[in-house]
């Protein structure tokens, strides 16, 4: 791929997420220029507050949506001779799951993994991918994704019924630019939703709503599985450099005790060969 289409794809695949964050800080930046200021001064100082708070929140949750690893999987060795591959079968509370081999990561998917077109790498628990934050949606990242699609829900929400009031109040009011920007947080509506591919209806992963619910929103992020390799791989380098260093102390150590038996078995057989003719002088 030479480096005209390779922008190209880039830009397609990070146009919609800029759209998205034009949108967000756009919309935001008309809204509390104009009738958030008036609804503070005139309504209350609690509103500024709530809808900052909430810009922030789903803001914050929408960049890391977008740039946090979502379970990328480790590429596995090239054997791409074995190109007919029998499918590996693994049964998870009764029920059975193919697990089928990716050519292109060259290893075999387990359960609720899947292969993404557009990013070209295989995602653990994967639910789709998200044009609209240009990542994928899987184990990793999909707390923010929720919290992402929660905070934007009560965001705009908040934004819609605060326009309203400020429609309302002003209504007697002449059509000026504070009344024009106003307008099309009214007269525009937002939907998000998601996709999930589910071949069956039993799910032998649930631990019913209530765990689910916490795993998913307060429980531990599952670790980065390239991320812990570059670790294992630095701890071996390192443990190879300790053995090496504690071998060559050791080698150090017997070296040094090696010169000093031979320094003390010299000065034995010098001490020796002194002793001898003073010996030999006095029997004469």
């Amino acid at each position: 791929m030479d480096g005209k289409k390779w922008w190209r794809l880039a830009l397609r695949r990070n146009l919609l997420a800029c759209f998205t964050t034009c949108m967000i800080l756009g919309s935001s930046g008309l809204f509390f220029t104009f009738p958030c200021a008036f609804l503070a001064v005139n309504v209350s100082l609690l509103l500024p507050i709530i809808t900052g708070i909430l810009f922030l929140s789903c803001f914050t949750s929408f960049i890391i949506t977008s740039f946090m690893d979502p379970g990328i999987l480790q590429q596995g060795s090239d054997i791409s001779r074995h190109q007919n591959l029998d499918p590996q079968v693994v049964k998870v509370n009764g029920k059975v799951f193919y697990l089928k081999w990716c050519q292109v990561c060259q290893f075999y998917q387990p359960p609720r993994c899947s292969h993404c077109r557009l990013c070209n790498v295989c995602i653990e628990d994967f639910d789709h991918h998200c044009k609209w934050v240009n990542n994928c949606v899987g184990r990793r990242n999909y707390r923010f994704f929720f919290f992402f699609v929660f905070f934007l829900a009560i965001y705009m929400l908040t934004i819609l019924g605060s326009c309203l009031m400020y429609l309302i109040i002003n209504y007697n009011e002449p059509i000026m630019v504070e009344k024009s920007a106003t307008y099309p947080f009214v007269l525009t509506g937002a939907g998000t939703g998601t996709y999930n591919k589910e071949e069956d209806r039993t799910n032998p992963f649930t631990r019913g709503w209530k765990r689910n619910f916490f795993i998913v929103l307060c429980g531990r992020i599952a670790p980065r599985y390239l991320g812990s390799l570059k670790k294992l791989e630095t701890k071996r380098t390192s443990r190879k450099r300790d053995s090496q260093q504690a071998s060559m102390e050791t080698e150090k150590l017997k070296a040094s005790k090696k010169a000093k038996k031979k320094e003390i078995i010299s000065k034995m057989i010098q001490g020796h060969t002194l002793r001898v003719p003073s010996h030999h002088k006095a029997q004469r």
